[in-house]
């Protein structure tokens, strides 16, 4: 968990030029970083619509879910408490080149991360690093997440929830 305060300024880097940009911009919501894991994957909750985007910063992506519905209907505290109730460390970790999981290797090699840290790879993926334990290091998060936003432009992805619900079966 992370004081949203201390990233407003990163994500608004990381929106910037996109439609969630525009979202808060236009007052149809007010979007709020609540977690960054141990490779900088940004959890952004939206006051609105709940957990609604995640950045993967390392890879440059952007991941809509919004589930308004669900939102409207679990309320405000359920669905934030199921969010990190929910959050396995399977889904939390990074692969590696070779498909394999990073992180408790990168713990055993560079040690446990302090406040603020995050594991950071040298050279950033962008700028044609690679996924390789090698590659890690430990960084200052606040710091590492500006400077990925910056390098180019962000990919925001198929929002899975809403295409799901425009399927056959749903309607």
């Amino acid at each position: 968990m992370v004081n949203p305060r201390d990233y407003q300024d990163i994500l608004t880097e990381w929106l910037r030029g996109t439609k969630f940009e525009k979202m808060q911009n236009d007052g149809g919501d007010s979007f709020y970083v609540i977690a960054v894991d141990a490779f900088g994957e940004i959890y952004v909750w939206g006051k609105n619509s709940g957990s609604c985007l995640k950045i993967t910063s390392p890879y440059g992506m952007i991941f809509p879910n919004f589930s308004n519905d669900e939102y409207s209907k679990d309320g405000e505290e359920l669905t934030l408490d199921l969010f990190f109730a929910t959050k396995m460390s399977a889904e939390i970790d990074l692969d590696d080149i070779n498909e394999q999981p990073l992180f408790e290797r990168a713990l055993e090699k560079l040690g446990h991360l302090e406040n603020g840290e995050i594991y950071g790879f040298a050279p950033a993926l962008a700028l044609g690093g690679e996924p390789k334990l090698e590659n890690l290091q430990k960084v200052k998060a606040t710091e590492h997440l500006a400077f990925l936003a910056d390098l180019g432009e962000k990919r925001v992805m198929a929002d899975i929830v809403a295409l799901a619900k425009k399927l056959p079966h749903n309607q």
